[in-house]
């Protein structure tokens, strides 16, 4: 996996024991943060260590759910499978490039919301990209997920794809520009006047459009919809362990339209958040939808990095293994909440 930093590469030409490699990636972190410190490194370089890193971003959150940036690599614990783990490096307010997809549902659910949307979301944008290394992808969703935009840092472009988005209306079909991506040989099938397949757009989101991205980045997704999936050729566990594989956390916008579905899915939206790292929002009012938005931003430009090697032992092929982040008893106190993704999958040598 790769870091930022001066660009380092560790090849194993020999098998080394645990302790000698963790040393080896110890030194190397080191070396690296003492010449970002003089100033030497440049953001595109890249540490690169041939073994398993595993990054683990997250948000610290305070009573009234507000970001706090005041945690130090002291306060918290890394237990993985219940094992007590070595945090490597430690980053507050992480400045790691951006990898945004936004996902919006076209499906006939949205059609008194979509302009509202669309409005919201640019405006996110114009905030939240504050350099040429962070990038924004559109991708619209109704039977079939489209690519409206591929990643770009280029406002004007992101903003204009945004501007063509319809919803579908009436009858089942897109009426925009984007070019579908490909899901499979089974089509999608739906009910109503509308189709929706929110996992099939997570899903290929994950793997068509941030996993090609720069593996320093964090890869995030934002999906505005109601939740009510009518016609995946994917299932919810699909797309979560999709999201788990590109390391991709996913930020969920509770909108939907009660007249044609039974509103929105809040269970299944929280449960996607929840084990991939992001936050679920229910906006009951315009301002609302804004105000999720910008908490969102708020989010983004607050979140902590630690990384770690796994000292649990290896048996061979992908595992899934499940992560606890916890604060030390002086942290506790505080009631702070910690957000972050459940686990992830690991995959060996």
């Amino acid at each position: 996996m790769a870091k930022s930093g001066p660009r380092v590469i560790l090849t194993q030409m020999f098998k080394l024991k645990r302790k000698a490699l963790q040393y080896v990636i110890a030194f190397g972190i080191g070396s690296l943060l003492c010449l970002q410190t003089n100033g030497q490194a440049t953001p595109d370089e890249i540490l690169r260590i041939d073994t398993n890193l595993v990054n683990l971003f997250f948000t610290a959150l305070d009573r009234d759910n507000r970001p706090i940036s005041n945690l130090t690599r002291a306060d918290l614990q890394v237990l993985e499978d219940g094992k007590a783990q070595e945090i490597l490096l430690f980053q507050s307010e992480t400045n790691r490039p951006l990898n945004l997809a936004i996902l919006v549902d076209i499906s006939g659910s949205q059609k008194t919301t979509l302009e509202l949307e669309k409005s919201n979301i640019s405006a996110f944008v114009d905030s939240v990209l504050q350099s040429h290394s962070d990038k924004v992808a559109l991708i619209s969703f109704a039977a079939d997920p489209f690519l409206e935009q591929t990643l770009t840092s280029d406002l004007s472009e992101s903003h204009q794809a945004l501007e063509r988005l319809k919803t579908i209306r009436g009858a089942i079909g897109y009426q925009g520009s984007g070019t579908i991506i490909p899901v499979g040989t089974k089509p999608a099938v739906g009910f109503l006047s509308y189709t929706s397949a929110i996992w099939d757009a997570i899903v290929e989101s994950c793997r068509n459009v941030l996993k090609p991205a720069s593996v320093d980045a964090r890869r995030i997704i934002i999906i505005v919809t109601d939740g009510e999936d009518t016609s995946s050729r994917s299932s919810l566990q699909d797309a979560i362990e999709a999201a788990l594989e590109s390391d991709v956390m996913v930020y969920t916008i509770g909108v939907g339209d009660s007249s044609l579905a039974s509103g929105v899915n809040r269970k299944t939206l929280e449960r996607l958040s929840f084990e991939t790292g992001g936050r679920f929002f229910s906006p009951k009012r315009s301002e609302d939808l804004s105000e999720s938005f910008k908490k969102i931003a708020a989010e983004l430009r607050s979140q902590y990095l630690v990384t770690y090697v796994p000292r649990n032992e290896f048996n061979g092929g992908v595992s899934y293994r499940r992560i606890r982040l916890s604060l030390n008893k002086a942290k506790q106190v505080e009631n702070l909440r910690l957000v972050y993704r459940s686990g992830y999958y690991f995959k060996g040598q």
